[in-house]
């Protein structure tokens, strides 16, 4: 089984990635930036996993990354934000957490 985790660097993320391949499960974690691959699970050296770098917005195409993928978990949240940088912070948060589901479904 192909799995999808959007927010794979997280608390959360990086533990279900870690159980996941341990069991198995081929995954694909994805990350909004390239800085963030070299995480916990998602080093480059782990065996069952492939880092997907991208932004989670609607404008984003996400028509490769969902090939073969059986189950999308989805994780990617705004947390932790000290220091925002954001001009409208509401509007970043949805557009992680609204605009996701109608573009992730296939």
């Amino acid at each position: 089984m192909n799995i999808l985790i959007t927010g794979a660097n997280g608390f959360i993320g990086q533990a279900l990635c870690k159980r996941l391949l341990a069991d198995g499960y081929q995954v694909r974690g994805a990350v909004r930036g390239a800085e963030k691959t070299e995480i916990g699970c998602l080093r480059s050296d782990v065996g069952g996993l492939r880092v997907v770098v991208g932004d989670i917005g609607p404008e984003t195409d996400w028509s490769d990354v969902l090939e073969d993928i059986n189950t999308v978990v989805h994780l990617a949240a705004r947390v932790h934000v000290m220091d925002d940088s954001a001009s409208d912070p509401l509007a970043a948060y949805r557009k992680v957490k609204k605009t996701t589901g109608s573009h992730l479904k296939y």
